[in-house]
């Protein structure tokens, strides 16, 4: 079986979006987007607030400065990744973000 990495997340931006360009001059945004995870069934059970980062690359600045502002709602599609790293420090550290083929607008 070939393995499936897709996502679907709906949110809210936490942040303004930042743009910049790879080295080989590909326009990319960043940002954060907040979600609420669905409350488990149990008595004790309520929704918790959760983040991600995304990575969006080929977002052209002019088109997606205004739709990726704080507070607002988009849709993302894309795949998960991890990466990984060490500080100056010596310490590892990990993170998971969503590498966005989609991003689309939802108010």
């Amino acid at each position: 079986m070939e393995d499936i990495n897709r996502v679907v997340l709906g949110g809210v931006l936490v942040r303004d979006s930042n743009f910049g360009y790879t080295a080989g001059k590909t326009a990319v945004a960043t940002f954060t987007l907040a979600f609420y995870s669905s409350p488990d069934k149990g008595r004790f059970s309520k929704k918790r607030r959760s983040v991600i980062d995304i990575i969006f690359f080929g977002a052209k600045e002019a088109k997606w400065s205004q739709l990726l502002e704080k507070d607002k709602q988009v849709v993302v599609e894309g795949r998960l990744q991890q990466r990984s790293w060490v500080t100056r420090e010596g310490i590892h550290k990990s993170k998971t973000e969503i590498v966005a083929d989609l991003v689309k607008s939802i108010n």
